[in-house]
């Protein structure tokens, strides 16, 4: 037997497991730059680029990625789950995602925008193909040091760099990011960067 009549069946089965563990069975239209998952793409208010450096979504530091805003150490994903670094296959990461990271990060973006997230779920950062979140969510840019973003973006560059990335972190039992060592749960995580 051909390995490819082997791995499309797995292939199937992992994209299933996925799409089950977030609960979505209805196909959506993908519209790009969307992360809300609900097939539109809002509307920017002002696409003048700034970098961080001179809006409110300054980083704490001038350092290459957001200061931890949260504990250094690693901490246990809540109801005893495993820690993302242990899960070994496809089928454990989507359950533990709709498990632990869509119930424990939709009130997070819900608090930052409910209308925008009322639809928070696994779309939101994957899309309706259930692709991976580097290709889904937004680029980044980032040179010298700091992130360059439009206007409109500013707030959620900041919300992304105090609220998410913590939250993320802690979800999964990795550390935050520690631009000293490089290591631990960052932006990278979820986003392509574009280092300039």
């Amino acid at each position: 037997m051909k390995i490819s009549r082997l791995l499309f069946p797995i292939g199937m089965i992992a994209s299933l497991a996925v799409a089950a563990a977030c609960g979505s069975t209805t196909p959506t239209t993908e519209t790009p730059g969307d992360t809300t998952g609900s097939g539109t793409t809002p509307t920017p208010t002002d696409t003048t680029p700034v970098t961080t450096s001179t809006q409110t979504a300054t980083p704490p530091t001038t350092s290459t990625a957001p200061t931890p805003t949260t504990s250094s150490t690693a901490s246990n994903p809540p109801s005893g789950e495993k820690k993302w670094s242990e899960l070994t296959n496809d089928s454990e990461r989507g359950a533990f995602m709709g498990k632990v990271i869509v119930p424990g990060m939709k009130p997070v973006f819900q608090e930052f925008d409910g209308a925008k997230f009322a639809k928070f779920g696994c779309a939101t950062c994957h899309g309706p193909s259930h692709k991976k979140v580097t290709e889904f969510l937004p680029k980044l840019t980032l040179a010298g040091g700091k992130f360059n973003v439009t206007k409109d973006k500013a707030a959620m560059l900041q919300f992304m760099m105090d609220k998410v990335t913590p939250e993320m972190a802690k979800l999964m039992g990795e550390k935050p990011y520690d631009p000293a060592t490089k290591t631990g749960f960052g932006c990278g995580e979820c986003h392509a960067i574009d280092m300039k």
